[in-house]
């Protein structure tokens, strides 16, 4: 009994240092912190728009969703034009935006 009530004191004692020091410390701890992690919200963003890719597959189920293959990567994309027909596959598309984890595309005419 003495042991299971030591534990219990000793986990609430725990958890108010953990509450006094986060609110004396959470400012400094955070933007010390920021330099070691990445800065800009999704950095993956940057580096697929305006990629080249090729469409591998047409949902049925879902008319407007493509699955794209960008380098060795597949990404579920949506035509930016909703007007524009379904490619097919093997269309080469350019990647517009970044929707989370759908990709904006409009088809990439080769010049």
């Amino acid at each position: 009994m003495d042991l299971l009530s030591g534990l219990l004191l000793t986990g609430v004692v725990l958890w108010i240092i953990y509450i006094v020091v986060r609110q004396l410390f959470d400012e400094k701890i955070s933007s010390g912190l920021t330099q070691y992690f990445r800065t800009s919200p999704n950095p993956v963003q940057d580096n697929l728009v305006g990629s080249i890719g090729k469409v591998v597959d047409v949902s049925d189920d879902k008319i407007d969703i493509l699955r794209v293959r960008i380098g060795i990567e597949l990404w579920s994309a949506k035509l930016q034009a909703a007007d524009q027909p379904q490619l097919p596959i093997g269309a080469e598309v350019k990647v517009i935006a970044v929707n989370g984890m759908i990709l904006d595309v409009e088809e990439h005419a080769v010049t």
